[in-house]
């Protein structure tokens, strides 16, 4: 045998024993396939979560969020102090079928950003809960959101274990 024979006499050998190897290696895989079949279902994608925000931050409450929101998109939002060394938050996730404790969102005191995250509260609502506020003082208790234009028995209902009037 030839220098050039027995070079491909080890590569064959080489592959041989690689081959062998692989196979090995993929046997427990291939009857896993058999016993447990997959199955793909499609799931319609959420375009916002509700979470709860809490612990070491200044807004803590109610938050519907977009799926594509980051960490520090909801750390931005709680209004974590810069001057904590390590703020302790808590993040729940909810649905709307859950039962969530949380902290309620004050309308004598909120911001128009904080009401903003109140289910059917968008900016030109959230405006003129303040504005009322503004004008008229402030509510003496969460039925008076009603008085506000726009706000009716229905977005009332959807909000009021969500809110208070303190």
């Amino acid at each position: 045998m030839d220098r050039a024979d027995r070079t491909s006499f080890v590569l064959v050998v080489l592959l041989v024993g690689a081959s062998i190897v692989g196979l090995s290696r993929l046997l427990p895989h291939a009857g896993a396939a058999a016993t447990a079949p997959l199955e793909f279902r499609e799931f319609a994608e959420p375009t916002a979560v509700s979470i709860v925000l809490g612990g070491e931050v200044e807004h803590p409450g109610v938050y519907t969020i977009a799926m594509t929101s980051t960490l520090a998109d909801i750390i931005l939002l709680a209004g974590v102090d810069p001057c904590t060394e390590t703020p302790v938050i808590q993040v729940d996730l909810f649905t709307s079928s859950d039962e969530a404790t949380y902290q309620r969102v004050d309308i004598n005191h909120a911001e128009a950003w904080l009401l903003q995250s109140l289910p059917g509260i968008g900016a030109d609502r959230a405006t003129a809960i303040v504005a009322h506020r503004t004008s008229h003082g402030p509510f003496a208790c969460p039925e008076e959101i009603m008085l506000v234009e726009s706000i009716g028995e229905k977005t009332y209902e959807a909000i009021a274990s969500l809110i208070t009037a303190e």
